[in-house]
């Protein structure tokens, strides 16, 4: 998703290559989330960005998160079983609902 220079107005990479920021919400929630994943609303997301380890870079003005193991260029991060889980049912949830690209799961 944020590899997708289609997406560079909406959401893209942050200078460092370190996190990502969605530039713009709306169009986020409305565009982009529902190609990649079964959310169409940014308080869902966010949480499942939690259990996977990602935070909120509280010195940006924007929407910018970030994880330790997520970086540019090396897109799937190393996460701990509990994510791994819970991204496998997600996969499963919008693969059954026709919602997903299935390479973002790649």
């Amino acid at each position: 998703m944020v590899d997708d220079p289609s997406t560079d107005s909406v959401v893209s990479w942050s200078g460092n290559g370190k996190s990502f920021i969605v530039w713009n919400e709306s169009e986020f929630c409305r565009d982009v989330l529902p190609r990649f994943s079964h959310y169409k609303e940014m308080a869902p997301f966010i949480r499942r960005l939690g259990n996977m380890g990602f935070k909120k870079i509280e010195s940006s003005d924007q929407w910018e998160y970030g994880s330790d193991n997520f970086l540019r260029g090396h897109p799937e991060p190393n996460l701990p079983p509990d994510a791994v889980r819970a991204r496998l049912k997600e996969l499963a949830l919008a693969s059954k609902k026709g919602q997903a690209d299935p390479s973002f799961y790649r």
